[in-house]
């Protein structure tokens, strides 16, 4: 598996002046899972695994077996266990799935701004491509940039200089998995397709 993390370290230009750069801020992770383990992912929900639902203001969501998603998604916490060594230089344990739910969002629905608790860090994962209409309607909301309808947004400074990477907008594909600390404030905007568009979260100690 890959995963996109640029390696600490010296840098060399073309001009042959040599430079170094330092991480900061919090670690957002992103990889693919592969589309058997989705499979597996959807039969635990077309078996109806789910011991309660709740309804939330902004969208359906159901509770999953958080033992059964561990043991699928296993090889990337793993993986995920190494660019945490690289991005903060320190070992991490082994995390444990928590607590883990689907969102099922319709026409309308909203997932505020919000970060999570009672965990260290929390993920989301898609199992389906982004409907065709939602794809649409983002594409006319703002031209060239992912952040619109359905788009999934993290935010990690408010600062207002243009020397602050401080947002970062992604338009989901199919198989995309994303671990970030609890606190990384992030949202989903609502869409007005009349479709749905589900993700995974899952919280981790």
């Amino acid at each position: 598996k890959s995963y996109w993390l640029h390696l600490r370290g010296t840098r060399t230009t073309m001009s042959n002046i040599e430079y170094s750069f330092y991480y900061s801020g919090p670690l957002l992770f992103r990889t693919q899972i592969t589309n058997e383990e989705i499979k597996q992912i959807k039969k635990l929900i077309q078996k109806n695994t789910f011991p309660k639902e709740n309804e939330s203001p902004t969208c359906k969501m159901h509770v999953l077996d958080s033992s059964n998603i561990q043991k699928i998604l296993q090889p990337y916490l793993n993986a995920f266990k190494e660019a945490h060594k690289t991005w903060y230089q320190k070992d991490l344990h082994n995390l444990k799935v928590v607590s883990c739910w689907a969102n099922n969002m319709k026409s309308g629905d909203f997932i505020p701004p919000h970060i999570h608790t009672n965990c260290l860090f929390s993920s989301v994962l898609f199992i389906n491509e982004i409907p065709k209409k939602i794809m649409e309607e983002n594409s006319k909301y703002m031209v060239g940039k992912p952040r619109g309808p359905g788009s999934l947004n993290f935010i990690y400074s408010v600062s207002k200089t243009n020397q602050h990477i401080q947002e970062m907008n992604y338009m989901p594909q199919k198989g995309d998995y994303f671990i970030f600390p609890k606190d990384l404030m992030h949202w989903v905007f609502p869409f007005k397709s009349k479709c749905n568009r589900i993700s995974i979260a899952a919280n981790y100690k």
